[in-house]
């Protein structure tokens, strides 16, 4: 049931006021750090924000009412909590709640009382996410942790790191090289070697750059259909390939490379001093150390030093088999267990290690997974839901606490590229970074941290690599959507975020008749792509003109692409 207090402190510290008569004002559903993060977004745009939280308080609840925002305590599931926010009024509605099904409680509440109303809504599952979308009229559909994602993982990799974007009818990669490179089409952010980052550089070697990758918009979704209906391989063949993949194992290789030798310099004695031939002396040695011996050759005859030398063959022979064989023997069925109990099925070597395997955790150990880059992960609970599909798409999980060294030797982690400490409490998070840095201090390790101002210090002040806050990365994304820009992508530049977004010349807006040099004059954005009727031109020039009608995509920071709307999609007559 909702509750009757509602609270309303704006900044002046006036008198009591109905959030219910607001107009134009965005309403937040949910109080966490993704939600505050949006608030304080809007905030900053001076914008009219309303927050809908049922927790009567909560380390958010005094920020925002310090910042002046207007807050109702309701269930943001039931009609009244969303009238008392003044939903009929309102310009949008962010629901950034943790729980996928509460959110679409409120987002279908939301639309049965203002179909027309613009419905931002946060949903970690994107199959349900698009059907969701589909019902409602003005809805989008984001996923906080598919959004920051990519940022730990470029931290983590650099300059192995790639993510794809679709953009009109080409698939575009964000990658690292030269700006100059022929198949860049731009160039979006270089960082200097004090860690200051630069957007839209003109030169420079190793800079984050959107590459054509050749193919054609919707090419490569077909053959991931075919994939996932591909059958398993036979049980039999499965175990052939575990067995092939024994070889990697050093110790099965020290133990070959005995009975290699062992073989060879048996043969050559033989040959030279038992009168055999190479050939017999090699089938002799071979049936003697497996203790097969047929009786065809024999060396009862055999002078006294060589029959000598006959028995010491079979003493050393039969151990050097015998431990030939128990190594494959653990290998295989101690791979099988490890595996059973979610142990690393092998030693790894310049690997991913992620700690925790919430939302952020199994959206990295995803990416990194289709990068074909070595993974593992480590769950302190086995009830994570992540845990089942991250195993079955073949990655190694264990379970224990990161903050044990002992665990963290489990991982291999002395010997991996980068681990990615990602579990959802922030004091867990910074105890697992300094166990790792006492393992190996030049190991990079990216962090997760909730608040992005204590990311940032906790860079700068403890050195323990790369911060980052999934809140600070998704709430720009989310305000975005609310305020109605069109976004294809996000792109992770350091601890922030670039957006790819559509925006559209119309009659009489002021960036009609300017050209792309007017446009760009002052906001941090860039022009990737104009289409015009059917034409395409990637990356225009300065020089080029823009007419009504024409459609732009666009890579920009945020405030950026409000200054590009504003000049590209309000006509010029109902300019304030």
């Amino acid at each position: 049931m909702a509750t009757t207090g509602e609270h309303s402190e704006p900044a002046s510290g006036g008198a009591h006021f109905a959030a219910a008569a607001l107009t134009g004002h965005f309403i937040i559903c949910g109080l966490d750090e993704l939600g505050f993060r949006c608030a304080e977004e809007l905030n900053r745009l001076q914008e009219k924000v309303v927050v809908i939280s049922p927790a009567a308080e909560g380390q958010f609840q005094g920020r925002v009412r310090a910042m002046g925002l207007h807050t109702v305590r309701a269930n943001y599931r039931e009609d009244e909590g969303l009238r008392r926010a003044g939903i009929m009024g309102a310009r949008a509605i962010i629901i950034a709640g943790t729980d996928d099904v509460g959110n679409i409680h409120a987002a279908l509440s939301t639309h049965e009382l203002n179909p027309d109303l613009r419905v931002v809504v946060r949903i970690f599952n994107p199959d349900l996410g698009s059907q969701i979308s589909s019902l409602l009229r003005d809805c989008s559909v984001l996923s906080s942790s598919a959004i920051a994602a990519p940022a730990f993982v470029e931290a983590a990799l650099q300059e192995r790191f790639e993510q794809r974007v679709e953009v009109g009818d080409r698939v575009l990669v964000l990658r690292r090289g030269p700006v100059n490179d022929p198949e860049v089409i731009l160039a979006v952010a270089a960082t200097s070697p004090s860690g200051a980052v630069a957007l839209f550089p003109e030169e420079g070697a190793d800079a984050l750059c959107l590459a054509d990758t050749g193919e054609r918009a919707g090419s490569a979704r077909p053959r991931a259909a075919v994939a996932r209906r591909r059958r398993r391989l036979p049980a039999g063949l499965t175990t052939l390939t575990q067995l092939l993949a024994t070889v990697a194992d050093g110790r099965l290789r020290s133990v070959l490379g005995a009975v290699a030798a062992i073989v060879l310099v048996s043969a050559v004695i033989l040959h030279s001093f038992a009168g055999m031939s190479f050939l017999n002396a090699v089938y002799f040695t071979v049936t003697t150390i497996t203790t097969i011996g047929y009786g065809d050759i024999t060396l009862i005859n055999a002078p006294a030093p060589i029959l000598l030398y006959g028995i010491g063959l079979e003493l050393v022979g039969a151990a050097v088999i015998a431990i030939f064989f128990a190594v494959i023997t653990d290998t295989l069925v101690g791979s099988r267990l490890r595996q059973a109990l979610g142990g690393l099925h092998r030693n790894m070597d310049d690997h991913i290690v992620v700690c925790g395997l919430g939302n952020i955790g199994h959206r990295v150990v995803e990416q990194v997974h289709r990068m074909h880059i070595p993974v593992a992960a480590m769950e302190v609970s086995e009830a994570q839901k992540a845990i089942v599909p991250v195993r079955r798409s073949g990655v190694a999980v264990l379970i224990g606490d990161a903050r044990e060294v002992v665990n963290l030797q489990k991982l291999d982690v002395d010997r991996a590229r980068c681990v990615i400490v990602c579990t959802d409490d922030d004091i867990s998070n910074l105890e697992i970074a300094l166990s790792v840095r006492a393992l190996n201090p030049e190991l990079k390790v990216v962090l997760q941290l909730h608040d992005p101002d204590l990311a940032a210090r906790v860079q700068r002040a403890i050195g323990v690599g790369v911060s980052r806050s999934t809140a600070g990365l998704a709430a720009p994304a989310f305000v975005s959507a609310a305020l109605g820009h069109r976004i294809l992508s996000t792109l992770p530049i350091g601890d922030r975020t670039l957006v790819v977004a559509h925006a559209n010349v119309v009659e009489n807006a002021a960036a009609a008749g300017r050209n792309v040099e007017w446009l760009l004059d002052g906001p941090y954005a860039r022009v990737l792509l104009i289409r015009r009727g059917e034409e395409q031109t990637w990356r225009p020039g300065p020089e080029v003109e823009l007419l009504a009608g024409d459609q732009l995509v666009m890579v920009s920071t945020r405030k950026g692409l409000d200054e590009v709307l504003r000049r590209t999609e309000v006509p010029a007559a109902v300019k304030v």
